[in-house]
This record gives C-alpha cells, structure tokens and sequence, in this order.
C-alpha cells in the first residue's frame, strides 16, 4: 500500500485575487500488476453504447488497483 500527501494553490482566472487550496490524502494498493497478484477472481461485462465497441473481448487486464482511502480539504485563504 502506498500513502500520498499534497496539495495544490489554484487561482481564479476571473478574480486571480481568489485563490482556493486543495490538500488531499489518499491510499492506494495494487491489487494485480506484472508479478504482484491480490486478486482471487475478476470479471467486467461491459454493454450498450459506446462501451460495446471498447469491450469487444480482445483487451486483456492489465493492472488493477484499488484507492480506499481518499479525502480532501479545501481551504479558502484570508485575503
């Protein structure tokens, strides 16, 4: 599992004296890349639309990683 911290400073493009900071925290874990496989079973049925050109069973899995821990606070700075 690996842990990520930052954050982020993203001004206004109509008021560029308005400002917001967004700090996130966030875990994810790969279940199953390359040699590491977590996983004990997988299935995707994907149809209708769009989706039906994308899944038309020639993809094969590549990684699947899982993200339980995200959270986000947003801090409106004094001016």
């Amino acid at each position: 599992m690996t842990l990520e911290k930052g954050d982020s400073h993203v001004y206004s493009q109509l008021k560029p004296e308005f400002s917001r900071i967004y700090r996130y925290n966030e875990a994810t874990d790969v279940v199953k890349s390359g040699d590491a496989n977590h996983l004990r079973s997988l299935s995707l049925k994907a149809e209708g639309g769009k989706l039906t050109a994308m899944f038309d069973g020639s993809e094969s899995l590549v990684a699947v990683v899982s993200l339980p821990v995200y959270s986000r606070d947003i801090f409106v700075p004094q001016p």
